[in-house]
């Protein structure tokens, strides 16, 4: 009570400082009592969407396939490998 009667007598203080000190010095006497339930209400919504999990892994999947194939060509042109022996 003494916080709520220090917040009501600043006078500069806007009016939204002022409700938020009071709901504070209210929130003081129910710390650790809270109910069962309300800290679970929050739904935790993923990082990353669907579809861009999907664009990260073509991404990452394509370029290690195409540095595979740039260096299998690079090893098969320095043993002197030639596809088209007649």
């Amino acid at each position: 009570q003494k916080l709520v009667s220090i917040a009501s007598t600043m006078a500069g203080a806007p009016r939204n400082v002022r409700k938020r000190n009071e709901k504070a010095a209210g929130n003081i006497n129910r710390r650790g009592k809270v109910p069962v339930g309300s800290a679970m209400k929050r739904e935790s919504k993923p990082a990353l969407g669907p579809w861009m999990v999907g664009f990260f892994m073509f991404v990452v999947v394509g370029s290690s396939v195409f540095a595979l194939i740039q260096q299998c060509l690079t090893a098969l042109e320095r043993t002197g490998y030639q596809a088209n022996k007649k």
